[in-house]
């Protein structure tokens, strides 16, 4: 196992036009529970998931990895500046008393790992929700260097390859869990999707099922899929944002991993082994996206 120093996605925080349209959907339509203006946890801890600001376009302003302690924090801002990267918070309390670094990967995105104490949330109600999202269970982002952005996450946090669909997908994982973060190969920057673990298969297809009796019809599912092993139902909010209900992602013995494999991109069955079908058009270009707006220069 390697010497990690991440161990989970904490939150990604968005920004998008319109993000009051979006709040509302996370909320009354997939399940987050609200703490705070723009703010959505799910039911097992306390922090919030997801964050939604206001935005002349949709993107991504950062993605929060979840360090055990101050001194992974540290230890990956050292690794940081070993690697000639620069800073752009250097690891301290921010504002909320929370320790944490940030820089930017290859290509201007930004990346923070923060301190994470789980504090277990208060039972919120299930009805309508029978199975309100529990946690982020990954991130997919699309870059234009699938291999060098690999190599950089692992590098920096620790990740290890669980698996590639042929040339065109990498699955990183940071757990004894298949992938916290996949990379897709892309000609940009952008955030393919976010995926919420909702505790079971059953729940994936009542979370969808019911979504769809609201007027929102999946752009990708239900399934499962070959790399990962889980199953999956891909919905669009209001304004495009791509969100996956997921459960059952394979669990790796962490002292003896298996080696990771290359799925075959020429069987439409390795993507998904239900054989019910691929993505819709408007999925796929969702899912794709525009350039990330949000990338910063390097200082």
């Amino acid at each position: 196992m390697k010497d990690r120093r991440v161990r989970a996605i904490r939150h990604v925080a968005l920004r998008m036009p319109q993000a009051e349209r979006t709040a509302t959907f996370l909320e009354e339509s997939w399940g987050l529970i609200p703490v705070g203006a723009g703010e959505f946890r799910g039911t097992v801890d306390t922090r919030p998931l997801v964050t939604v600001a206001e935005g002349p376009a949709a993107g991504i302003d950062h993605v929060s990895f979840a360090a055990a302690d101050r001194a992974d924090v540290d230890a990956v801002a050292a690794r940081v500046q070993r690697l000639g990267m620069p800073l752009v918070h250097e690891p301290g309390l921010d504002a909320e008393g929370v320790y944490r670094m940030r820089c930017l990967d290859g290509y201007g995105l930004m990346l923070e790992v923060a301190e994470t104490r789980p504090t277990r949330a208060e039972p919120a109600p299930h009805v309508p929700f029978l199975d309100r999202p529990m946690l982020i269970s990954h991130v997919v982002l699309n870059t234009p260097d699938l291999e060098g952005t690999a190599d950089l996450y692992q590098e920096l946090f620790g990740f290890e390859v669980s698996d590639r669909y042929g040339d065109y997908m990498a699955f990183l994982r940071c757990n004894r869990y298949h992938h916290s973060l996949a990379l897709g190969a892309a000609e940009h920057t952008s955030l393919n999707h976010i995926a919420f673990e909702v505790g079971s298969i059953d729940g994936v297809m009542r979370s969808g099922s019911r979504l769809q009796h609201r007027g929102s019809n999946p752009v990708w599912g239900p399934g499962r899929h070959g790399p990962g092993d889980n199953v999956f139902s891909y919905f669009a909010d209001p304004s495009g944002l791509v969100l996956e209900y997921t459960s059952g992602l394979e669990v790796f013995d962490e002292d003896e991993p298996r080696a990771a494999k290359v799925w075959p991109m020429d069987d439409p069955e390795q993507d998904n082994i239900w054989g019910t079908g691929d993505p819709t058009e408007e999925g796929m270009a969702l899912m794709l996206g525009a350039p990330d707006p949000y990338l910063r220069s390097r200082p």
